[in-house]
């Protein structure tokens, strides 16, 4: 198999994968990837690694009363803004 060098359709992957193409061009990158095995397997490895993410914040967001928000960190530290 070679190495496809289209650039232009393999940054448009992720978005494939995400759903936020237009129909133009997510009709093209069907297309291309109707004839490229080596785009097919990128996408392919796209999905595992989507799959396999764990997406955390770094803090939490509590409201406590209106003009106060406390953060708390992963850490367990807790600061309290004003305003």
């Amino acid at each position: 198999m070679n190495k496809c060098t289209d650039t232009q359709i393999q940054e448009m992957l992720p978005d494939l994968l995400h759903g936020t193409l237009d129909q133009r061009a997510r009709q093209e990158v069907e297309m291309h990837l109707a004839s490229c095995e080596s785009c097919r397997e990128e996408l392919d490895v796209i999905r595992q690694v989507k799959g396999a993410a764990i997406f955390e914040s770094p803090t939490t967001t509590i409201l406590i009363r209106s003009g106060e928000r406390a953060l708390v960190t992963r850490e367990g530290w807790l600061d309290i803004r004003l305003g």
